[in-house]
This record gives structure tokens, sequence and C-alpha cells, in this order.
């Protein structure tokens, strides 16, 4: 373990005596360089930024989708209360009755869909 000690404390103090090793000059002349062509890459991002906020600030706004596409609301209710019927052992009466509903309701959906086209 001592041997170790005095070798790095050897080795240390050999160091501190060379001086520090100068740079290749062509080691700056290549970070001279480097460093102008990467600030010219930033306007040209910048550029290409401000034309694709520009393109999104542009495009048309679409619409939101009608009441008819969100859902038959009216449809899905009278289809509740036909399979409720059904689950509670309604009258052959009854059931013609929702079904006749239902029915006139698809057609009312129908007509208002064709009048809005």
């Amino acid at each position: 373990m001592q041997a170790e000690q005095r070798f790095e404390a050897e080795l240390k103090q050999r160091l501190g005596l060379l001086a520090p090793p100068d740079p290749d000059p062509v080691l700056w002349q290549n970070i001279a360089a480097a460093s102008p062509a990467r600030r010219r890459y930033w306007p040209w991002l910048g550029t290409a930024a401000a034309l694709v906020l520009a393109a999104v600030v542009m495009l048309p706004r679409t619409e939101a989708p009608l009441a008819n596409e969100a859902g038959p609301y009216e449809l899905q209710a009278q289809d509740r209360q036909l399979q409720l019927a059904y689950l509670n052992d309604a009258s052959p009466a009854e059931l013609d009755r929702l079904w006749q509903a239902r029915q006139q309701l698809t057609l009312d959906m129908a007509k208002g869909h064709r009048e809005t086209k």
C-alpha cells in the first residue's frame, strides 16, 4: 500500500514539473471554422419555424361536428325503452306502439338529414 502512495506522490511531482502542453494550432483553426457554421444554422431554423407558424395560423379552421353526427340520442333513448319493454314482458300492443314510434323517429331523422344536405 505504501508503494502505491509513493508512486502517486512521485507521479504528481513529475507531472507538476512538466509545462502544460500547447494545443495544436490546427485544432484552434478547426474550432474557429466550426463556430460560424453553427451560427449560420440558427437563422434558417428560425425562418422555418416562422413559416410553419404562419401556415398553421392561416389554415382554415374546421367546424365542429353536427349534432346528428355526434350521436342520435333520441334514437338511443327509444331503443332503451324497447329493451326495457322486452325485459319487463310488455304486452304486444305496447311493443307495437314502441316500434312504431322508433320507425317514425328514424324516418324523421332521415328526412332531416336529407334536408340539411
